[in-house]
């Protein structure tokens, strides 16, 4: 499916236009678009749907073909699109900060990250490991108040190709 398509779709199924510019839906399109030709696929539709936790996945496909309202189902599925979308409005919001930072580079931030690779050798730091993420956490006092998931949602966000690290591309 196109943009275009996606807004009017949320829009016939009574999304607030507001929730649903062009605007909004690019930002959802650039995050989840990962064959980059403007057409939203299945499996990236999937992405934007799907629980992250197996556990939470297995628990909706358990739920077989149980007899449900399909006006409830579209509201939580519109919730759940539009949330998605404001995810990526709040992340790009973010992004706009950093670059305002005279003082910040992204490149530094990726080998902060990549502390486990820079302490195993001196070659060429390629991708940040959850490992690399809990151990930036531990550093800052802030492992403690994850939960075991929340590193893999972390992961989940940037690790594009889901290889299981972030590679520099994906990290910019």
């Amino acid at each position: 499916m196109t943009q275009i398509d996606l807004r009017e779709g949320l829009l016939r199924n009574l999304a607030k236009a507001d929730k649903v510019s062009m605007d909004r839906i690019f930002l959802l399109f650039k995050r989840y678009n990962t064959s980059e030709d403007d057409l939203l696929r299945f499996n990236e539709f999937c992405q934007i749907i799907c629980p992250v936790d197996g556990k939470d996945a297995n628990t909706l496909h358990s739920r077989g073909n149980a007899s449900i309202d399909e006006k409830h189902v579209i509201n939580h599925f519109m919730k759940v699109l539009e949330e998605a979308i404001q995810v990526e409005v709040n992340f790009e919001a973010i992004r706009q900060k950093l670059r305002e930072r005279k003082e910040f580079d992204v490149g530094k931030a990726f080998l902060t990250m990549a502390a486990e690779q820079r302490l195993a050798s001196s070659s060429l730091i390629k991708f940040v490991t959850p490992g690399d993420i809990a151990q930036l956490m531990r550093k800052h006092d802030h492992l403690d108040d994850l939960q075991p998931l929340d590193i893999s949602l972390l992961m989940s966000r940037f690790d594009l190709d889901m290889d299981g690290r972030i590679c520099v591309n994906e990290f910019y």
